[in-house]
């Protein structure tokens, strides 16, 4: 198998889809179980573990900067290949995106017209619906109609971002390659806090930027424990504690696990990382349903557990068929031409 810079040559680095597929139902487990904070009492057992299940952001946005920087180094992008590095991207995922936003408007419609609903009337306007096809939403002072939504706006301007800024990342000298790594964790400092700002975001990103340059060898392991200091500290300082052990570790497995072959992942969670896209899109407006139909039930631990479980089920099986009508056709589409860069799933 031919390896480039110490790193295997196919497009898919097997140990992404595992941790793909954990991140994906960490949050669906999080959204399910933490998304009312009535649905089980404080210290219940499964709330205290699905209240960790929102790390699964940081964990994607880790990927991201990891994936979307091998990609463009393989290619050896240039400037003047941006147009088709961001028209493949939008072939790839707004598809998907698109559906995920009929659904997710189709069964908000559905669910106040169900006998007992007891929350607000949804009403949607033209000029929101619009807003989410610029992932203008929070810009405009809108609501998004699925509330993880706001992780694709981010990615979309990381990729802007990394179309200009990449070429000054893929340099073979190690100091040329820091300098820029180390100022992308900075830009921190130009959101000033504004969270639907990519900048805010960005230390996180850096992390799987950073682990991306070092095992390419575009750093030195000396460079790179500066790096992931910068960005750890302001990851720290920008979202807590928490965020930061989760993007670390992330790290630390995609350097320590990226030379394995793929047949050593032919697991559950490998599996759902192929269609974790999918299931990131689906799993509130199908999984958040069978939960919060479970509680005009008796308010028995094991009722509200057994909810759960089949909240995560439905969802993995609307999120599979999803990705083979939608996602996965979305994604042959984006290998047609322009072509420049194979094509690697997302993390929403």
């Amino acid at each position: 198998m031919k390896v480039v810079s110490g790193i295997q040559n196919p497009a898919r680095i097997a140990i992404l889809d595992p941790l793909r597929g954990l991140a994906a139902v960490s949050v669906c487990l999080y959204h399910f179980v933490c998304g009312n904070k009535d649905y089980l009492p404080q210290g219940d057992p499964l709330r205290s573990v699905a209240s960790y299940g929102h790390l699964g952001v940081p964990v994607f946005f880790v990927i991201s900067g990891f994936v979307i920087c091998y990609s463009l180094g393989q290619r050896n992008y240039q400037l003047a290949d941006a147009p088709g590095f961001l028209w493949r991207r939008l072939k790839r995922l707004e598809p998907p995106y698109l559906g995920a936003i009929v659904i997710s408007v189709g069964l908000t419609i559905l669910a106040s017209r169900v006998p007992g609903f007891s929350g607000p009337k949804p009403e949607f306007t033209a000029l929101q619906l619009a807003a989410h096809l610029g992932y203008g939403v929070e810009f405009l002072g809108f609501d998004w109609v699925n509330p993880v939504f706001w992780t694709l706006a981010l990615e979309f301007q990381f990729y802007l971002l990394m179309a200009l800024c990449f070429p000054l990342l893929n340099q073979q000298s190690g100091t040329r390659s820091l300098l820029p790594v180390i100022g992308l964790s900075l830009l921190y400092f130009v959101a000033m806090g504004h969270r639907s700002v990519v900048f805010h975001w960005m230390p996180l990103f850096t992390l799987g930027i950073t682990c991306w340059a070092a095992i390419t060898c575009r750093i030195r392991p000396v460079q790179a424990l500066i790096s992931y200091g910068v960005a750890g500290i302001l990851v720290f300082v920008s979202t807590g504690a928490a965020n930061l052990l989760a993007g670390l570790l992330t790290a630390a497995v995609i350097t320590i696990f990226q030379r394995r072959p793929v047949s050593v992942y032919h697991t559950i969670p490998a599996w759902l990382g192929t269609f974790s896209y999918s299931l990131y899109l689906l799993h509130v407006p199908f999984g958040t349903r069978i939960t919060n139909l479970s509680l005009r039930f008796p308010n028995e631990w094991w009722v509200r557990y057994l909810a759960v479980l089949l909240a995560l089920a439905l969802t993995i099986v609307v999120s599979r068929l999803f990705w083979h009508f939608v996602e996965k056709p979305s994604a042959r589409w984006a290998q047609h031409r322009p072509a420049f860069i194979p094509a690697v799933p997302l993390s929403p």
